[in-house]
């Protein structure tokens, strides 16, 4: 009996994928979140980020939904999305070729 496939392939182009070179400029390894508490980066299970807040990783060391999302301002200075994303380049210009033994399921 075949097996089902479990992922969920997206087919992209190379005009999909972005550097976020310039972006990680702008950002700093927090090791404290914003109520002081330290941010144990291995321990973290669960990762979520929203348009509106950038420069804020939502985190959990549990992947229960009841549990809240503490958060970590990682913007190192005062700067506008706006203009970082703008610039932003593409991460392979002339394309990135998946291997054959990628492809196969």
């Amino acid at each position: 009996m075949p097996e089902k496939n479990p992922f969920h392939i997206v087919n992209m182009t190379k005009d999909n994928l972005f550097s976020t070179k310039s972006l990680e400029k702008q950002i700093v390894n927090r090791k404290k979140n914003e109520h002081g508490d330290k941010v144990e980066w291995l321990k973290i299970q669960w990762l979520n980020f929203k348009k509106e807040q950038p420069f804020q990783i939502n985190y959990k060391y549990s992947n229960t939904p009841e549990v809240e999302f503490n958060f970590a301002n990682i913007n190192k200075r005062k700067s506008k999305l706006e203009e970082l994303i703008k610039d932003l380049d593409l991460l392979y210009p002339t394309g990135h070729k998946i291997t054959v033994l990628k492809k196969k399921i």
